[in-house]
């Protein structure tokens, strides 16, 4: 059985300059234990999609105007306030992209990641020793007298590794990591991935992992799904999407990937730019930048169609053959 099931999710912003379907139509499911991997240039949806599980889009503008999220027995969509605070940060956690924004600049730093456990209920003296065992996983050197700092008091990259501490004090049954390692150098983000993965082993935690990096996807991640334009145009295996990729946008980013052996050669990229989300897309969004398009492109209508036991790409010529 699925731990989170994600169904038809469609997340607008109601804006002065016209209906920004942010998420339009996106639907998985994710298994305990199983780590799913999120893709996509900036503005496809992969951030708002998973924000919009934990009610934390701003409404107004934002809405949530279809879909359910069931996550053990609960519509996360339709959750009360007291519901979701009983899930969020326990059961779900996340890693948020910029910590300057979500840490508490009033608030010392062991008592931010302390406070998911307190929420809980348990005893302060246990939680102070979790939360600093926790900032000591996470390569916080002198944990103990960093508790009693504030985050003005951290670098950027110091204070990345303190929230991704503060989602993983709770042993999460799901864990939504959106872009956890952008600040960090290559060795901090070696030891943040190992960590994730160790919760992983030990507490059977599925993973949600949101990034731009599909090196660090093709490390961690069990399956796939590649987002554009507020919609999932490729779902696979790890493996499916890195050695068959079947959505020529998933072709375009892997070629865009700086090879190792092509010393000299200019790096690709994809031509054009994404759709304006405020404006209705019919056909599929990514045909304006594709090599493959033909007109058909631009009138019929994509949805995802299996080429595999796992596979799946909303390309009509790939799925008929035709590319």
């Amino acid at each position: 059985m699925a731990l989170l099931s994600v169904q038809n999710l469609a997340t607008y912003f109601y804006t002065r300059n016209g209906v920004v379907r942010a998420v339009n139509g996106v639907s998985y499911d994710l298994e305990p234990g199983e780590t799913l991997g999120i893709v996509g240039e900036s503005g496809s949806g992969k951030s708002v999609s998973c924000y919009s599980l934990l009610g934390l889009i701003p409404m107004p503008p934002g809405k949530i105007v279809s879909g359910t999220a069931m996550y053990n027995g609960l519509d996360l969509l339709k959750a009360t306030p007291k519901q979701m605070r009983d899930v969020r940060g326990s059961k779900i956690s996340m890693i948020f992209q910029d910590p300057m924004t979500c840490l508490n600049p009033y608030l010392k730093i062991g008592r931010q990641v302390m406070e998911p456990l307190i929420e809980e209920g348990v005893d302060k003296k246990i939680a102070y020793d979790r939360a600093l065992k926790a900032l000591d996983d996470v390569g916080i050197l002198d944990p103990e007298e960093r508790m009693k700092q504030y985050p003005h008091e951290f670098s950027g990259g110091m204070r990345q590794r303190v929230m991704i501490a503060m989602a993983l004090v709770t042993e999460p049954d799901l864990l939504i990591a959106d872009e956890p390692t952008t600040a960090l150098d290559v060795t901090v983000q070696a030891q943040i991935l190992k960590l994730i993965a160790e919760l992983k082993q030990r507490k059977n935690t599925a993973v949600i992992f949101i990034t731009h990096d599909l090196g660090v996807i093709a490390g961690i991640a069990d399956n796939v799904n590649v987002m554009y334009a507020g919609g999932i145009v490729e779902r696979g295996t790890t493996r499916e999407i890195f050695k068959q990729p079947a959505h020529p946008y998933t072709q375009a980013l892997l070629d865009s990937i700086p090879s190792t052996h092509a010393h000299g050669e200019r790096l690709f990229n994809i031509k054009g730019l994404p759709p304006n989300l405020t404006q209705e897309i019919t056909g599929c969004p990514f045909a304006p930048r594709c090599k493959h398009a033909v007109d058909a492109c631009y009138v019929t209508e994509t949805k995802l169609a299996n080429i595999g036991e796992q596979h799946h790409t909303a390309c009509f010529r790939f799925a008929g053959g035709e590319i």
